[in-house]
């Protein structure tokens, strides 16, 4: 799976049209016998976009990861896991808060699937595999509550 800053980043040069929708996978190709150079560096290397664009547009996907996210278009499943990590200490509020902005603004630019916060998480190195399996196995056992009658099912937490 490709870096998700660096899928954002493409949907943003192409939405600009700055490059076609061909070009950053090409990239992301090639990205992956480069060692993981970041999408912005090979399309400069290609001069598909020069310097001073590539900054403008890591400009734009700052501020568009800065921006509040409405938890509705986050699936309630990984605002939850979200909440579990932080609170087994496994990552920080801000790593998981950046992550769900990371999600939400692929599933904006019409990413699908959209990564799962699980995904995002590992693949910027926030979180272990093993570290997530056992948060995921804790989520799992939490009690569901019926939001309409109460009633629950499944184990309760300590």
């Amino acid at each position: 799976m490709a870096n998700p800053n660096d899928l954002l980043l493409g949907q943003l040069a192409i939405r600009a049209g700055l490059i076609t929708p061909a070009q950053p996978r090409e990239c992301l190709g090639l990205q992956e016998g480069s060692n993981g150079k970041p999408l912005g560096v090979i399309l400069v290397q290609k001069a598909l976009v020069g310097d001073e664009v590539i900054h403008e547009l890591l400009e734009m996907q700052y501020q568009l990861l800065l921006e509040p996210v409405e938890f509705t278009k986050i699936q309630k499943r990984d605002a939850l896991l979200g909440k579990i990590l932080v609170h087994e200490k496994a990552v920080g509020d801000e790593s998981i808060a950046q992550a769900l902005r990371i999600q939400a603004q692929m599933y904006e630019l019409g990413f699908d699937p959209v990564p799962r916060l699980g995904e995002i998480l590992i693949k910027r190195g926030l979180v272990t595999e093993e570290a997530l399996k056992r948060v995921l196995s804790l989520q799992e056992e939490r009690a569901r509550v019926c939001p309409h009658c109460g009633s629950t099912q499944g184990r309760r937490p300590p």
